[in-house]
């Protein structure tokens, strides 16, 4: 357990290396070769770092990146207490079970926060008989409800992954099309610094990249999480509930 923990932690420290890192180490060495640039040809506009546009589509990538380092963060100590309470419950539950004790079992789910016992909590504190049909409906429910808690905010990361490239590649365009603009006042006596202008706007999409590959995989691995823990509460209630006589 405390090795899976100890993955997952690292592995969250690397994403957010990548993530913060990128945004802020892109344009690093982008004004470095602007720099350099403009002492070869003698051109000081090309030492700017790029247009104002341009930093300001930089700037909300690095605001995206920080909301999905956030949501990561989130995800790892949110799952963590929920892994800790699913084996707590698990154990607990193993000898009432055995036991059959109806009163112990509505007990030990009352007194956890797993998602098997805040889906059993409310059918086994109603006292009236239901039909089958009745309790499969409850069920379905408070699944569908706890399945939509374990993937609170994950929109955020689907959003910026749908967004983000889009982003950098609106400060791509504006970024050429200031080249271009230059390339029509001063002509094609400057290659180096038309090079530079152009290597400036790519470092948007890259930026926008850096943001949306990890927010996509961190979607998708959480809602199969989530998807999977559902399951799992399902048949687990399922089997309670018919053995209990509830179901």
């Amino acid at each position: 357990m405390n090795a899976a923990r100890n993955h997952s932690v690292f592995a969250g420290l690397l994403v957010l290396l990548f993530l913060v890192g990128t945004p802020l180490l892109v344009p690093g060495v982008q004004a470095e070769e602007t720099a350099a640039a403009a002492a070869d040809t003698g051109n000081a506009e090309a030492a700017g770092g790029g247009g104002f546009a341009e930093k300001i589509v930089l700037g909300i990538l690095g605001i995206c990146s920080v909301l999905v380092v956030l949501v990561l963060v989130h995800k790892l100590v949110s799952w963590n207490k929920t892994s800790s309470n699913a084996k707590e419950l698990q154990k607990s539950l193993e000898p009432v079970v055995k036991s059959g004790d109806l009163e112990n079992l509505t007990s030990a789910c009352a007194s956890s926060q797993a998602p098997l016992a805040k889906v059993l909590s409310p059918i086994l504190a109603i006292e009236k008989t239901l039909r089958p049909d009745q309790v499969l409906l409850l069920l379905r429910n408070k699944l569908k409800r706890e399945g939509e808690l374990l993937k609170k905010h994950l929109m955020i990361l689907a959003t910026l992954a749908g967004t983000a490239p889009f982003i950098g590649l609106f400060g791509t365009v504006l970024g050429i099309l200031e080249t271009f603009s230059a390339i029509g006042e001063s002509g094609f006596s400057n290659p180096a610094a038309i090079s530079v202008g152009i290597s400036q706007a790519l470092v948007a999409t890259a930026a926008g990249l850096a943001v949306a590959i990890p927010a996509v995989i961190l979607y998708n691995y959480y809602v199969r999480k989530a998807n999977g823990a559902v399951d799992e509460a399902e048949h687990e209630a399922t089997e309670i509930l018919i053995l209990f006589g509830r179901m």
